[in-house]
Parts: structure tokens; C-alpha cells; sequence
């Protein structure tokens, strides 16, 4: 094995260095968060991440403010008779208004939460269907070179969407300056193609696709017609199975959903509410905020004029004192409050507001940027050493156990698991232990079979009991008394307690006890001619496909007896120490 192959030891891996700008994620995030002090009080201080932190905000109260002091200094400078006038009628014109606000700020927020997780799902449906077809090509055993170019478009793509939705939501004239750097950020002048996949070449593009997708107007579905093309050439070139396969219709089903996905966000982002709606919403809003300032001001207006002019009493001008500290409060929380749903659902309805580059994020904004490097992060770590080769023997471990063949295969794959690391030593050891569990609770529940019977009998003896008594003292013409009606219906509930009981327990011990369906196999003289070939050809086949295990001394053992349709496709890769030999020698007897 040469000092340069990927497939060493994973202890002797060389450490890479990684980009910063690569691992750095959103401080922001609003997906991620624990729920648990939403009911404490530490969520009145709490201010990262929230809509507190937005600047209008606070803006739009100033001007609120600064609203009710002219209207306040207006009062006293206009106003000669300030206790001729009735401040209740000005409360009363609000309150009609504030139901309509409440209620339309309810429909548009509930729209733009629905919109918001629409968009989220969508996302999180792209990401799958890439690691989706990430395995699918890696269990093909599909050359690591174009797989590499596969998941370059793949994770292209996610990071064109992100580029596309966030330059929506910019100015007209500043679009086109962030397209082009976005766009020359992904730019890279060395191999691409390359069988050593990393998370500094996976999101990148020479400059001549570049140049292709600066022509086409939605690059990121242009780039999954170019995986769907891959994919054929490398069907066509016997890397993949042909496309009348069946497998192959599944790995398409991937780009299908990928597609999906994409088209999910895209219309969850751009495809927003009518204008004319949220129009009226915004103005309605703003007349009410506006309505209830100028109600603080006369109210503060008409206090400090009669305290100027000393035309009414201090008992009158307390009794003003208050109703001004009310008004005040009135006058703050609620079109603060009303303009903060606003504004909530304002950056809800813009997941992607705000670029990486700005200062001020939108708080309702999707972290995607961080789904994005851990997608970069996912797709690398099966090249890399010390990546998750064996998870998929230890994983399918207990299915092969299910099979004939696998059984008698027990013992042998046992001196493979003990020179797994330590990773896939825990992956044993669970689905070792949840194997044995089923076993035990198969034989717990064998007991519970009499138990059942026991309740079931005596059940029906109570009721047959309690029905002859009943029977007895209505044919004597003697009507029952309370006693007697408490003591039947106490054993009603108790026939009908020990009835339930024990089908409960039955029902258990029916879906536990293992039942073996016995298959009759048709004599091959009462098939037909193809039927008969079709069958000879499927009578050895063994499941086990083993990919990847760690050898001592550093080498990789994969393909581990893999038969299909009696042809035998063994693959090894050894050091030659002694124990790899055995173990070898072992597996292939």
C-alpha cells in the first residue's frame, strides 16, 4: 500500500487544516435554541436573536414619542378651556381599531410562520436527497472521481439557491455586484476532480462552468441536469447499473427530490402575499400607533395646561397625574407590542434576509449556511480517514443474521469485530444488545400465556356468578337494594378490568411469539421453462454486503463475501500480517 492512499490506518491520518471561513456559522441561529427557558424568566432578558435587537423598532417608538410631545405642546398652546375636553371619546376610536389590527396581524403572522417552516423543510428535503444519493453511489462502488463531481454539483447547487434568495431580497442596483462576488467565491483554480474529496473542493467550480451558468437563468437546477447527465454517462459506462434496472430509477429518485426540494423553496420565498393585503395591514397599523400617540398628547397636553394655569385643585390635578402615568402605558405597550408582531412577521416572511457579509441579520433568518457546512462536512467524511467505513458492516450486521447464510457466518465474522475501533465497537455492542433484548422479551412474554388464561376464566365465572345472583332476586319479586346494585356493578367493573387484562396479554404474547411461515416451493416440473432457468439462477445468494473493515497494521478488508445469482465477487486489500491472512482464510472457507 503506498504512503499516498486515502485508505490508511485512521489512527496515522494526517490532520488537515481547515478553512475558517468554512466552519464559521451563523451566531444567530434561530432554529437552535433550548425551549426550556421560554418558561423562565431568563427569557425577559434575552435579547441575541430576537426581534429587541432590531433597530426600526426602537426607531418607530421615538417617532411615536416624538408625535405625542407636538401633539402634547400643541394642546397647551392652542387649547384655551383645556377642561372642556373628554379624552374618552379619542380611547374609543382606538379600540375599534386595535380588534381589526389584532386580527389581521394573527392571519399574516400565522401565513408567514407556515411559509417559514414550508421553507425550512424544503431545505432540510435538498440536503437529504444529496446525502441520499451520496450512499447510494457510494454502495454502487462507483469511482471516487465522479462521485467527487457529482457532489460538487450537488452542494453547488444548495449554495446557488442560498445566493438566489438572498440576493431577492437586496436592492434592485445591488444585485448584480453581490451575484458576482458570491458567484467568484466559489471559483477554483486547481483539480477539482480528484479522488481526495475535502471540504475546500467540494463547493467549488472551474471558471468555465462558471462562465456556462452565468447564461442560464436558475443555476441551481441547471446543475441537477448536469448530476442526471452524470449519472447516465456513468450508467452507459457500467459504473451504475443500466437504466432498465430498478436501481437505477433509485437513484434518480434522489435528483426527483432534490428538484422537489428546490421548487418547494423557491416558491415558499418568492411566491409572498398579496400587496394590497399586507399594504392595508402595514397602513392599519400605523394609523392605530399614530391615533393612540396623539391620544397620549392630548392627555399630557390637557394635565400640564391646567397645572400652568392653576384652574384646578391638586386633588384634580393628581386624579390627572394618573390617568396620564395609564394613558402613558397604554400609549407604550400597545403599539410597541403591535408594531413588534410586525415586524416578527415581517423577518419570518424573509428567511433569508440579510447576506453573510452584513451587519445587522434578520432574526427570523434560516441558518443556512450552517445546514450548508454540514452538508460539506457529511458528504466529505466518507473519503477521509478515520470516516465512517465500518458503520455500514456493524449497521447491517444484524439483518445478515436474519438470513440463513449470515447464521452460519456468526462465528466467523466475530474475529473481524474485534479489531474494529473503538466507534464501531459501540455500533456492535448496541445492536448486539437489541438483539438480545427482542430474546428476552420473547421469553418473558411465553409466561404471560397462562396468566392470561387464568384472568380469562375467572372473569367469566365472576360474571356468571353475579348474573345468577341478580336473576335470583328479581324472580323472588324482591327488587335489589343500593347494596346489592353496588355489589354487581363492582363486579361488573372487576369482570370487565380481568376481560380486558387478559386480552391485553394475549394480544402481547401473539405479536411476541417469533412465527416461522413455512414456504411450499412449487416442483420445478410445474414451472414453466423461463420460470424454472429464473429459479436455479436465485437458489445461492448470499446478503451480505460488508464494505469497508479496519485490518490491523492499517489495511482495509471490504466487499467481504459478496455472492449474488452463484457468482462469487471477493475484493481484498491486505497488509499480509498473519491475522489478516487468518482472518481472510476464515472468511473465504
Amino acid at each position: 500500500m503506498s504512503a499516498d492512499d486515502i485508505e490508511r490506518q485512521p489512527l496515522l491520518a494526517e490532520e488537515k487544516q481547515v478553512d475558517e471561513a468554512e466552519v464559521q456559522e451563523e451566531l444567530d441561529d434561530a432554529m437552535s435554541y433550548d425551549a426550556r427557558k421560554l418558561i423562565t424568566f431568563d427569557v425577559l432578558r434575552a435579547a441575541t436573536g430576537t426581534i429587541w435587537v432590531k433597530g426600526s423598532l426602537w426607531k418607530m417608538m421615538g417617532m411615536l414619542f416624538a408625535i405625542s410631545l407636538v401633539t402634547a405642546m400643541v394642546v397647551i398652546a392652542l387649547v384655551k378651556q383645556p377642561e372642556k375636553l373628554d379624552t374618552s371619546k379619542y380611547s374609543k376610536l382606538t379600540t375599534f381599531l386595535k380588534a381589526i389590527v389584532g386580527l389581521l396581524l394573527g392571519f399574516f403572522l400565522s401565513s408567514s410562520v407556515n411559509r417559514w417552516y414550508a421553507c425550512t423543510c424544503g431545505f432540510l428535503e435538498l440536503f437529504t436527497a444529496i446525502r441520499g444519493l451520496h450512499m447510494q453511489l457510494l454502495a454502487m462502488g462507483a469511482p471516487k472521481e465522479h462521485v467527487h463531481m457529482c457532489m460538487r454539483y450537488c452542494v453547488v447547487s444548495a449554495c446557488s439557491l442560498q445566493f438566489h434568495l438572498q440576493m431577492q431580497t437586496l436592492p434592485e442596483e445591488d444585485r448584480e455586484e453581490f451575484r458576482e462576488r458570491k458567484w467568484a467565491s466559489l471559483i477554483h483554480d486547481g483539480s477539482l476532480d480528484s479522488a481526495k474529496l475535502s471540504s475546500c473542493t467540494v463547493a467549488r467550480l472551474h471558471k468555465e462552468e462558471k462562465e456556462v451558468l452565468d447564461k442560464v437563468e436558475d443555476p441551481s437546477q441547471t446543475l441537477w441536469v448536469w448530476v442526471i447527465s452524470l449519472l447516465t454517462r456513468m450508467s452507459a459506462d457500467g459504473e451504475l447499473p443500466p437504466i432498465p434496472c430498478p436501481t437505477y430509477g433509485k437513484i434518480l429518485s434522489w435528483a426527483d427530490k432534490a428538484y422537489n426540494g428546490i421548487r418547494e423553496v423557491q416558491a415558499a420565498v418568492c411566491v409572498q402575499p398579496p400587496y394590497v393585503y399586507v399594504q392595508m395591514m402595514a397602513v392599519l397599523v400605523a394609523v392605530n400607533n399614530i391615533l393612540i400617540a396623539v391620544s397620549f398628547g392630548i392627555t399630557l397636553g390637557i394635565t400640564l395646561s391646567l397645572a400652568m394655569r392653576e384652574h384646578a385643585s391638586s386633588k384634580v390635578i393628581s386624579k390627572d397625574l394618573q390617568d396620564v402615568g395609564i394613558a402613558f402605558l397604554i400609549s407604550t405597550v400597545g403599539p410597541f407590542l403591535y408594531h413588534a408582531l410586525l415586524e416578527v412577521a415581517v423577518c419570518i416572511a424573509q428567511p433569508f434576509a440579510g447576506c453573510d457579509d452584513e451587519e445587522e441579520n434578520s432574526p427570523g433568518r434560516i441558518p443556512a449556511k450552517k445546514l450548508l457546512n454540514i452538508l460539506k462536512k457529511v458528504t466529505t467524511r466518507s473519503y477521509e480517514p478515520g470516516g465512517d467505513h465500518f458503520y455500514d458492516l456493524v449497521v447491517t450486521w444484524p439483518a445478515i443474521l436474519m438470513t440463513k447464510s449470515g447464521k452460519e457466518m456468526a462465528g466467523k465474522v466475530d474475529k473481524v469485530l474485534h479489531v474494529f475501533p473503538p466507534t464501531a465497537a459501540f455500533y456492535a455492542s448496541r445492536h448486539w444488545f437489541t438483539i438480545v433484548a427482542r430474546d428476552v422479551e420473547v421469553r418473558y412474554f411465553h409466561k404471560l400465556y397462562p396468566l392470561a388464561h387464568a384472568l380469562l376464566l375467572s372473569g367469566l365465572v365472576t360474571a356468571v356468578c353475579e348474573c345468577m345472583v341478580l336473576l335470583s332476586l328479581i324472580f323472588v319479586h324482591h327488587f335489589p337494594s343500593m347494596p346489592v346494585l353496588w355489589q354487581v356493578y363492582c363486579g361488573t367493573v372487576g369482570v370487565g378490568a380481568s376481560l380486558a387484562l387478559a386480552v391485553c396479554l394475549l394480544s402481547l404474547w401473539r405479536s411476541s411469539t417469533p412465527r416461522e411461515v413455512a414456504e411450499k416451493e412449487p416442483s420445478e416440473a410445474s414451472l414453466s421453462p423461463a420460470r424454472r432457468r429464473s429459479s436455479r439462477l436465485l437458489q445461492p445468494r448470499l446478503l451480505t454486503s460488508c464494505r469497508f473493515v479496519v485490518m490491523p497494521g492499517g489495511a482495509w478488508l471490504f466487499d467481504v463475501c459478496c455472492s449474488s445469482r452463484g457468482r462469487r465477487r471477493d475484493r481484498w486489500n491486505t497488509c499480509g500480517s498473519p491475522c489478516c491472512v487468518e482472518v481472510l482464510h476464515d472468511m473465504r472457507n
